[in-house]
């Protein structure tokens, strides 16, 4: 008996192991599949970008993509920080107003004037702050004072200047101290975005920009490819800054929109609340969303920007330069 016994137990045990091989045969077609299609994807997608970046070097549509710098008069100056895979002159009815007031302004390109998304590969947590400090010192050789302005990741670059430095005023619009958060992403965005920048670099925007208005998009430029990397580097950016947000101690206000889906709203709250600063304002809408300066509401929030900074101003006069 025990020898029939084993002898059908030795019968079943070569299809069960062989059923096992298959499934891990199958497992294995389907990773192997999965990495050449993505790999398929990469290479298309890094011919979008350098066609890309071939048409903004070989166009006038360039021009959108460098640094704005303009000379007015007096010693305060106003400095303009562009949010991720954006350009400079999304400011351009602040830029347009502070020349109208004879203020000084440099709006840098961030990374520095590149035609490409492809070098936004290379950006790091250091270099964004490298690129902060670079901008301060181009404005703070012709002025004595400034005031910074940033949007949505530009607003990281702002924060960060003015924990370091003594500014006179502080603005942000949709800041990213956090990027937006959803229910059925476990266990964060952070942690998605980590995992696939290895196997994903380069992703295509599925939309031009995150705003209600479809006519506010005449008003906006930017890069219809962007690195996965970058978004990383903006993660590990907003925790080294807001390690130090109690050392602003500027008059700071800040534009929100609640229906914004590209930041994290609570967390962007909770970051203004960090600060240092006596004085925060914040104003709040509820028709556009993360471009608040190109989306329906555009009209009372850039005359809002302009009407702070130019109330500001007079503190200029009265603080002492940066000695920090």
């Amino acid at each position: 008996m025990s020898s029939q016994l084993q002898d059908d137990m030795s019968s079943v045990r070569p299809p069960r192991r062989k059923r096992i091989r298959k499934f891990i045969y199958r497992i294995l077609k389907i990773v192997i599949v999965t990495l050449a299609v993505m790999q398929l994807f990469n290479i298309g997608m890094y011919f979008r970008a350098t066609a890309e970046g071939r048409k903004i070097a070989d166009t006038e549509y360039g021009d959108a993509f460098e640094s704005v710098d303009y000379c007015g008069r007096g010693d305060v100056g106003v400095l303009l920080f562009h949010g991720l895979h954006g350009v400079p002159r999304n400011f351009q009815a602040i830029m347009t107003g502070l020349q109208e007031r004879g203020i000084h302004y440099y709006a840098p390109m961030l990374g520095g004037d590149r035609p490409s998304p492809l070098a936004g590969l290379g950006f790091t947590d250091a270099r964004f702050a490298m690129d902060a400090d670079r901008a301060y010192a181009i404005l703070k050789q012709r002025c004595k004072r400034i005031i910074v302005v940033g949007h949505s990741f530009g607003a990281l670059q702002a924060t960060d200047i003015a924990s370091r430095h003594r500014i006179v005023a502080m603005v942000v619009t949709s800041p990213a101290y956090r990027i937006t958060q959803r229910w059925f992403v476990q266990p964060s965005m952070e942690a998605w975005t980590r995992t696939l920048a290895p196997v994903l670099p380069l992703l295509p925007k599925f939309s031009p920009a995150r705003m209600n208005d479809p006519s506010g998009l005449d008003g906006y430029t930017g890069f219809a490819t962007f690195p996965l990397q970058s978004v990383n580097a903006l993660v590990d950016y907003s925790g080294r800054v807001l390690a130090r947000a109690n050392q602003v101690k500027a008059p700071v206000l800040c534009l929100l929109s609640r229906g914004d889906e590209v930041i994290d709203v609570p967390s962007a709250v909770a970051g203004i609340n960090s600060l240092g600063s006596a004085e925060k304002r914040v104003v709040w809408y509820t028709r556009s969303n993360h471009l608040v300066l190109l989306d329906y509401d555009r009209e009372d929030a850039n005359r809002k920007v302009l009407g702070f900074i130019t109330d500001h101003l007079h503190n200029a006069a009265e603080s002492s330069p940066d000695t920090r």
